[in-house]
C-alpha cells in the first residue's frame, strides 16, 4: 500500500505539471523583453521577477497583470531566487547601470516592479527580513525610474491606437456571440457608453473592492451603454437612483445593454505621489444579450507591442486561457493561497473557482442584468449610488483614492527611508 500511495502521489504531481505546462503555453512563449538586447539589464530583471521555473525545470510563461506568485511563495525570498533578485537590483541601483531611457519602458518596469512589491509585501507571512531586503531594492528602483509628473501625462494611448487598428469588431455580433469585439467610442465623452460614479462614497469609487484589491496600483472605470444609446442610459440612471433597496424592485435594464470595466495603470512621479496614466492595462465586457447569462470579454496588456505595434498592445483574452494565478478574485490570488507552482494539485477545480480566467468575472457578476453589478450593494443598503459621472471628476478623484492604498503607502515608507 506505501508505493501505491507513492504512485498515486506522483501521477498527482505529473497531472499538475501538465496543467501549468499547458497553462504556460496558453499564449505566450517568450517573456516580455524591453527594447533592448536579451542580456540587457532591465530585460535580465524582468524575466527573473516574472518567469518561474516549474518542478519538471520548464518554464512558466503567462504575461500577467500582477506577480506570478503568491503572497506565500518561496519564490524570491530564499535560495537562489532570492540571492539572484538581489544581486540583479543591486546592479540595477549602482551608478554606472545602463538604463533605457524611453517613457513608455520607465513606466511598464516601474508598474511590474510595483506588482512584485506588492505581492512580497504582506506584513505577517514568512522571511520578513528577505522581503525587507528586496522591498527596500525594489522601491529604490522604482524611484530611480519615476517619470515627472507631465511625461506621466504624455504617455501613448494604447486603447486609442488598438481602436485605430480595427482588429477587433466594434460591435458585439450575436450571430457570433464568443468572437471578441472592442468598442471604438468607448471614452469619447459623447459616446453612447456613459461613466459611471458611485454617487454615495466620499471617494466616488464605483468599483471599490476592485480598487482595495489593487491598492492603489491601478484605477477602475466603469461604463454603461443600453441598446437605445445615451439617452436612454442617463435616463435609466436617473430612474435607478430613486429607488429603494430592499424595499422597491429595481428597474431591470433591457436586453442587450453592455458594461465595461476597463483598469487604467497608475504610475508614482519623482516625489512618489500617484498620478492616472493615459495606459489602459485591461478591458472587460459584458454583453446582457440574455439578462442571466451575458457574453464576456476581456483585453489584456500586450507590453511589447507598445514599442513598436501599439494597435496590438490589448489582445483578446482566449475562451480556453488557463491562469493558475486568477482563481477568481480580481485576477489577483489570495494571500493565503499556496503557490500552486510550488504546491501543485491535481485538481485545478478543488475550490468550485474552475481554472478559465474568461469564466472568472461572473463568480462575482453572476446575477441576472442589473442585479450583477455589486456597487449596487457595497456598502449601500438603502439606495443605488450609481449615477452617470463625468471624467475630470472621476479621474480627479481615482487620483486622490489611490494616494490612500496601501501598496502606495507601502512603497512611500521604503522610497523616503533614505
Amino acid at each position: 500500500m506505501p508505493c501505491m500511495g507513492k504512485l498515486l502521489n506522483l501521477v498527482v504531481g505529473l497531472l499538475a505539471l501538465l496543467y501549468l505546462g499547458v497553462c504556460a503555453n496558453s499564449y505566450a512563449e517568450e517573456p516580455f523583453q524591453f527594447p533592448a538586447p536579451r542580456e540587457h539589464l532591465w530585460n535580465r530583471l524582468h524575466e527573473h521577477l516574472y518567469v518561474r521555473i516549474q518542478p519538471n525545470g520548464s518554464r512558466y510563461v503567462h504575461e500577467n497583470l500582477e506577480a506570478n506568485f503568491t503572497p506565500r511563495a518561496n519564490f524570491l525570498i530564499e535560495g537562489d531566487s532570492h540571492r539572484r533578485a538581489m544581486e540583479l537590483l543591486d546592479e540595477f541601483l549602482r551608478p554606472e547601470a545602463a538604463h533605457l531611457s524611453d517613457d513608455v519602458s520607465r513606466a511598464i518596469l516601474q508598474r511590474d516592479l510595483w506588482a512584485v512589491f506588492a505581492a512580497l509585501s504582506e506584513p505577517d507571512l514568512a522571511r520578513q527580513a528577505e522581503r525587507k531586503q528586496l522591498l527596500q531594492r525594489l522601491a529604490k528602483a522604482m524611484r530611480l525610474i519615476a517619470l515627472p509628473t507631465e511625461r506621466i501625462e504624455k504617455l501613448p494611448d494604447n486603447f486609442a491606437a488598438v481602436a485605430r487598428a480595427q482588429q477587433f469588431p466594434a460591435e458585439f455580433d450575436p450571430r457570433e456571440p464568443d468572437k471578441p469585439f472592442l468598442p471604438r467610442d468607448l471614452f469619447a465623452a459623447d459616446s453612447s457608453w456613459v461613466l459611471l460614479t458611485n454617487r454615495l462614497r466620499p471617494d466616488a469609487s464605483p468599483a471599490p473592492t476592485h480598487d482595495k484589491a489593487t491598492s492603489g496600483r491601478s484605477t477602475f472605470l466603469l461604463l454603461l451603454r443600453l441598446p437605445a444609446g445615451r439617452d436612454a442610459t442617463l435616463a435609466y440612471l436617473k430612474d435607478v437612483g430613486t429607488k429603494q433597496l430592499g424595499r422597491d424592485e429595481l428597474l431591470q435594464f433591457p436586453a442587450g445593454t453592455q458594461v465595461a470595466l476597463a483598469r487604467r495603470m497608475n504610475l508614482l512621479d519623482e516625489t512618489g505621489s500617484v498620478h492616472v496614466s493615459p495606459l489602459i492595462e485591461s478591458v472587460q465586457l459584458r454583453v446582457y444579450q440574455e439578462l442571466k447569462a451575458p457574453n464576456v470579454f476581456e483585453f489584456t496588456l500586450h507590453r511589447r507591442a507598445l514599442f513598436d505595434q501599439p494597435g496590438n498592445s490589448l489582445r483578446a483574452v482566449a475562451r480556453d486561457e488557463i491562469n493558475p494565478f486568477d482563481i477568481g478574485l480580481l485576477g489577483l490570488v489570495p494571500r493565503n493561497e499556496q503557490d500552486p507552482i510550488e504546491n501543485p494539485v491535481a485538481d485545478p477545480d478543488r475550490r468550485g473557482f474552475g481554472r478559465f480566467v474568461m469564466k472568472g468575472c461572473l463568480r462575482c457578476h453572476g446575477g441576472p442584468g442589473i442585479y450583477g453589478f455589486q456597487s449596487i450593494f457595497v456598502d449601500h443598503f438603502e439606495q443605488p449610488p450609481l449615477a452617470a459621472g463625468n471624467w475630470k471628476d472621476q479621474l480627479s478623484a481615482a487620483k486622490s483614492r489611490a494616494q490612500k492604498g496601501a501598496s502606495v503607502a507601502a512603497v512611500q515608507r521604503f522610497w523616503k527611508a533614505d
